[in-house]
């Protein structure tokens, strides 16, 4: 069945490396929904406040559509990664999946905020749309919203040792198109 991934987390956790190397282990296709937030969301709002419900659920819908294209061209799996902090939004997307006989594999990242801000003061942002500050302000926004997943509704990874190859290995097995 194909399989849509999707990474969850506050800003700074790790989503986008663990994104790519589940790409990149899962010869899966990467999809940045930053690419369809930059269509929808005022640019400078996205860097010092939470997009309101409404402006996501466009961004996040258009992103989903554009992953079930991929998957049609024989891809069997689709990568994205986005904080996803409402619970409802969140339900909307495992919806459209549902409908269209596609997978979807929620992980949730965490990571203490201590060890994000040493990483992202030590490391930078590069190719991210917010600067390292930005994030950590970001971080601690959605920190204080993010609702959380249902228990055993999400495969969680804890990136506090910022090791993920095990965990790559440990989502690997979730994945339908890939364990048989």
């Amino acid at each position: 069945m194909p399989t849509i991934i999707l990474i969850s987390g506050l800003p700074g956790n790790g989503k986008s490396t663990l994104a790519r190397q589940l790409a990149s282990r899962t010869n899966g296709q990467f999809l940045d929904i930053d690419d369809y937030k930059k269509v929808v969301a005022d640019p400078t709002l996205v860097k010092s406040e939470i997009d309101p419900p409404h402006i996501r659920r466009i961004y996040y819908r258009d992103a989903i559509m554009a992953a079930f294209g991929v998957l049609q061209t024989g891809v069997p799996v689709v990568i994205m990664e986005e904080v996803f902090h409402l619970a409802a939004l969140r339900d909307e997307i495992s919806s459209m999946c549902s409908k269209a006989n596609v997978h979807v594999l929620w992980i949730e990242v965490t990571c203490p905020y201590e060890i994000v801000e040493s990483r992202l003061r030590s490391n930078g942002r590069e190719g991210h749309i917010l600067s390292t500050d930005e994030a950590l302000r970001m971080h601690r926004l959605f920190e204080g919203v993010f609702e959380p997943f249902p228990h055993g509704n999400c495969f969680r990874v804890d990136n506090s040792d910022g090791e993920l190859d095990l965990a790559v290995e440990d989502v690997m097995k979730h994945i339908p198109v890939l364990s048989g």
